[in-house]
């Protein structure tokens, strides 16, 4: 497999579009185009595109061990693919100076480009996904559907009527959007744990709402 079937098989497993591959590897969508018509990166464009995305030059520039190689001998359940793992204090930031991936099947990233991952620190859905786990949020999905796992962190507490909280900065609970009113509910072993109710022209002043959480799983060793 050459470089731009390796590369083709990196934007469709994650969705990713020219543009962003260009802003990930220092170069202009020019190029891109370039090196999927055959041409090749230069060394520092491949090292940002391997530390952006926690490929292996392997991953890029293997005929036999390659990504376009790994998606014609393997079912997208079982391929892992890497996305970063951050703290989520502020995910915009964190992801474009990420040290640390996780692997994860590229079936649950697939058009799902700017999917990250966080350490479940929160035991607001502990009853399905305990503390401790790694959380695949998604950014991207604009409205979560009701009953979908959301990532969120609080802005305003005044305006948060709550007995407890875990005291962790990111929360995870369940979506709910009403007529007039937005809840958050957990599915937690601590009784303590209340849902949370906002009026919807409360919502958006009151919780930062990250994402849709799409996938979770055990921690094991970060790459």
């Amino acid at each position: 497999m050459s470089f731009a079937e390796n590369l083709s098989a990196l934007l469709n497993l994650r969705g990713l579009t020219q543009e962003e591959v260009a802003k990930a590897a220092g170069v202009t969508p020019g190029a891109v185009t370039g090196w999927r018509n055959g041409s090749r990166p230069r060394k520092a464009a491949l090292e940002n595109l391997c530390a952006s995305y926690g490929l292996t030059q392997d991953d890029l520039l293997s005929d036999s061990f390659g990504l376009a190689s790994k998606v014609e001998t393997r079912d997208l359940d079982s391929l892992q693919i890497p996305v970063p793992l951050i703290e989520g204090i502020d995910p915009s930031r964190e992801m474009g100076r990420a040290s640390r991936f996780i692997a994860v099947p590229a079936s649950a990233l697939r058009n799902r480009p700017n999917a990250y991952a966080i350490t479940v620190k929160d035991d607001g859905m502990s009853q399905k996904i305990p503390v401790g786990s790694h959380a695949v949020i998604d950014p991207d999905e604009p409205v979560p559907r009701n009953g979908s796992v959301v990532a969120f962190k609080i802005t305003d507490f005044q305006s948060v009527d709550v007995l407890w909280t875990s005291g962790h900065s990111i929360l995870i609970r369940k979506w709910y959007v009403g007529v007039s009113h937005v809840m958050l509910s957990p599915r937690s072993y601590r009784e303590k744990v209340e849902d949370i109710v906002l009026r919807l022209e409360d919502a958006a002043s009151s919780i930062e709402l990250l994402g849709t959480v799409v996938w979770f799983q055990s921690a094991g060793d970060p790459r």
